[in-house]
């Protein structure tokens, strides 16, 4: 992260920010100051959230031509001064031709030459202050959508969500934006979450990310039907009732070809909730099917304590005992193993698993069965059941939403039977 301390000190952090940006947009901001760049035909070449990115440091240059110049005492400090770069001894005057005029800070003597890839915001962390972080975020996430996400690429997927929850975070609870870095930091956040989760705001069920989590209570059932299972999802909603489950049950189906207006009637009439996800994420039924359908109707949910219950599965005790389970209240998520197969799974899902993740936990390797236990079996989850608090673990549920979604759906489904590869998201939770 910038070091700095105070207004000042964003000039060098500005700097620093340009140099950031992806090599095509600092080729074409070279040369030239930044009004002239922004204002150019050079900057419609580049993705939006980076144009922002530069408009924020517009403001900064607007702004900070109207501080006066260091004093000759902080002169004499910046030429005797020698900072330690990114752990390395570097002097000032040397690092890739940033002045020390530019980055050098009357309070502090570190300065970092660029900004991590990821910045981790505490959930509960205060709005942001200091100019740098703030530069430093918006630069990071800028740089996540300088080009298209690869049908193959789940680890970039990975870094992006992470940027998008450090910056979520970091803006959450803020008033509506009212100075120009407050909506230059909005008009960001909300440029990277279209590129990641675009059915987000095409649907009736949320306007964001932020409304659609802020608006999940209580606790409840989700469950996915069509006409194919309706027979074993009303089965199982007679039988939850006959083993004592008071909870609120919602059935999702995905349009009227899905589910049809018989079943649906049937359904109501057990006293449960049905919800359309073509309506409520803008989900065009011909796109999605079968176990796709399973994260979305999970996020669509009302309910911020959800277990996800297969329409063919059986319980025979009520399943909000699990709420109850050492496993969930520790970690606010629940799962259970999947089937032992010796030998079974293939090895493509090791193989994709081992590209996607790098190096595994310890947990994984001494728990797993994909780096633990490879012996025994390749199927590491099952989906039939699932617990969450979703609010907790709402970023980890986007992004299983995100896998789900085409083009990257086909490719993970090739690598990993079904999806429960993609909703076992955080791998350090205990079964």
């Amino acid at each position: 992260m910038f070091l700095a301390s105070n207004v000042r000190d964003a000039q060098g952090c500005a700097i620093e920010a340009r140099r950031c940006l992806r090599p095509e947009v600092a080729a074409s901001a070279s040369g030239v100051g930044l009004t002239s760049f922004v204002s150019s035909g050079a900057a419609s070449r580049v993705p939006d959230a980076a144009q922002l990115v530069l408009r924020l440091l517009q403001l900064l240059d607007d702004h900070l031509s109207a501080v006066d110049s260091p004093t000759a005492a902080h002169r004499t400090r910046m030429e005797a001064a020698e900072v330690s770069v990114c752990g390395r001894g570097e002097r000032s005057a040397g690092r890739r031709g940033l002045g020390r005029g530019d980055a050098f800070s009357p309070k502090h003597d570190l300065v970092y030459s660029q900004p991590a890839c990821v910045f981790r915001f505490p959930s509960n962390s205060a709005p942001l202050e200091d100019i740098d972080d703030l530069i430093s975020l918006l630069t990071t996430a800028a740089n996540a959508t300088a080009r298209p996400l690869a049908a193959d690429d789940f680890a970039e997927m990975g870094r992006r969500a992470q940027v998008f929850s450090d910056l979520l975070s970091a803006l959450d609870g803020a008033k509506p934006p009212t100075a120009p870095l407050d909506r230059v930091a909005k008009a960001i956040l909300d440029s990277l979450e279209t590129s990641l989760y675009p059915w987000l705001r095409s649907g009736d069920r949320s306007t964001s990310a932020a409304s659609l989590r802020n608006s999940y209570a209580g606790r409840g059932i989700v469950m996915t039907t069509g006409n194919g299972h309706y027979r074993y999802a009303y089965h199982c909603i007679i039988s939850l009732r006959l083993v004592g489950s008071t909870l609120p049950i919602e059935v999702h189906y995905l349009g009227p070809t899905d589910l049809s207006k018989e079943h649906i009637a049937a359904l109501s009439a057990l006293n449960v909730t049905l919800v359309d996800l073509s309506l409520a994420f803008g989900l065009p039924p011909k796109d999605w099917r079968s176990w796709a359908n399973k994260p979305f109707a999970m996020l669509a949910s009302s309910f911020r304590e959800m277990i996800f219950i297969d329409a063919d599965a059986l319980f025979f005790q009520p399943p909000e005992t699990i709420f109850d389970s050492q496993a969930y209240r520790r970690t606010g998520a629940a799962f259970f193993l999947d089937r032992t197969s010796l030998g079974g799974g293939g090895t493509n899902i090791y193989k994709f698993s081992k590209e996607t993740i790098g190096v595994p936990s310890e947990y994984a390797i001494r728990r797993g069965r994909m780096f633990g236990n490879r012996s025994l079996t390749l199927y590491e989850q099952e989906s039939g059941v699932v617990v969450y608090d979703k609010v907790v673990h709402f970023h980890a549920l986007l992004l299983a939403a995100k896998m789900n979604s085409n083009p990257w759906r086909d490719f993970m489904y090739s690598q990993v039977h079904g999806g429960s590869g993609a909703l076992n998201t955080v791998e350090e939770y205990e079964t």
